[in-house]
C-alpha cells in the first residue's frame, strides 16, 4: 500500500495522484480518482501487488525505491523498502 499525504499548507488538486518506482517498470501508479483533491494533512491510498519472480530468488534482497507526484507537487522525496530473502 502506498499513501500520499499533503504535508503543506494549501489543498493540491484535483488532480490525477501518481507512485513511481523502478519495480513498475515505465508506468506510473494512479493513486485516487482522476479529480482527488488532498487538503492539507489529508491522504489518499493506493495498493499494488508485486509477484515476486524467479530472477527476485537469485538475490539476497529486493529494493523499492518510490516517489508521489500530483497537484502541482513532487515528485517527492524517496521512499524506499528493503525486502530480505531469509
Amino acid at each position: 500500500n502506498y499513501v500520499i499525504k499533503n504535508t503543506g499548507t494549501t489543498t493540491l488538486g484535483p488532480t490525477q495522484f501518481t507512485i513511481s518506482e523502478a519495480l513498475f517498470g515505465t508506468n506510473p501508479l494512479n493513486c485516487g480518482a482522476a479529480n482527488t483533491s488532498l487538503a492539507p494533512n489529508t491522504t489518499v491510498t493506493c495498493a499494488y501487488v508485486y509477484t515476486v519472480t524467479a530472477a527476485d530468488m537469485t538475490v539476497a534482497s529486493i529494493i523499492n525505491l518510490a516517489t508521489a507526484s500530483g497537484g502541482g507537487a513532487g515528485p517527492s522525496a524517496v521512499a524506499s523498502v528493503t525486502i530480505t530473502k531469509q
